[in-house]
């Protein structure tokens, strides 16, 4: 049986971007969950990085986290 993945919350994520990644999520008709992890693998792979980010040192949050809302701004409009 695979293990179901534990809720996790990011402080620091600003109201609009917050909003603009719902929109974005309601507008392709997936869960906000599908939404977020399609975009944080499209921007890691144009970065550099690999699909699956789990264990890292945690280096690139601030930016990550800053491309994040830049791509979910851009979708939003």
């Amino acid at each position: 049986m695979a293990k179901q993945p534990l809720p996790w919350s990011l402080k620091g994520v600003s109201r609009a971007a917050r909003e603009a990644a719902k929109a974005a999520a309601k507008r392709e008709g997936v869960p906000l969950g599908v939404w977020l992890s399609r975009v944080i693998r499209d921007i890691s792979a144009k970065e550099g990085g690999g699909a699956d980010t789990a264990g890292g040192s945690g280096t690139r949050d601030e930016s990550g986290l800053n491309s994040i809302e830049r791509a979910a701004a851009r979708i939003a409009l």
